[in-house]
């Protein structure tokens, strides 16, 4: 396997993980188009809440660029306690790898890095539509952790509970 690092966000790295929250935003406008109807006149489909999920306070929510071989290949957003659900230890709130750099396991090494580093009950909410980051989900968790639970949150989503 090819080396994957999570990198945390600061100011050096900012811009580049709001750009690549802009691309997860438009990946996910397939699913949800009223959720992200169209970009602002900067091109961005919701800088704001890119912004904000960059504001969240770090005891609550770490994000992190990850990269493949010293490439930038995607983000995922972890919560040491998360934000939406209570009762468990962390959730990986969003989880996106840049389409060229899919199909190599990058997305399941960064996910395994935080699982190893913070074990515990794990909330996950993945978009029902979305049969790709199902799969994903699923494969993972079946190979890294234990379900306790997948649930139909509404008709957007669809939540895994696993333990890691």
């Amino acid at each position: 396997m090819a080396d994957v690092t999570l990198e945390k966000i600061c100011n050096t790295n900012q811009e580049a993980f709001i750009n690549l929250y802009n691309l997860f935003h438009h990946d996910r406008a397939a699913y949800v188009p009223d959720l992200y109807p169209a970009v602002d006149e900067a091109g961005y489909y919701d800088k704001a809440n890119s912004l904000a999920t960059l504001g969240v306070a770090p005891d609550k929510a770490q994000s992190y660029i990850i990269r493949y071989n010293g490439n930038i290949a995607g983000l995922i957003v972890f919560a040491f306690s998360p934000l939406r659900k209570a009762g468990f230890d962390n959730s990986i709130g969003d989880l996106f790898v840049l389409n060229n750099f899919r199909g190599k396991g990058i997305a399941g090494a960064a996910c395994r890095q935080l699982l190893r580093a913070y074990p515990g009950r794990y909330y996950v909410e993945v978009l029902a539509e979305d049969a790709g980051a199902r799969g994903y989900w699923e494969r993972f968790i079946a190979e890294a952790g234990r379900l306790i639970k997948q649930t139909k949150v509404d008709e957007l989503l669809v939540a895994y509970e696993f333990v890691a």
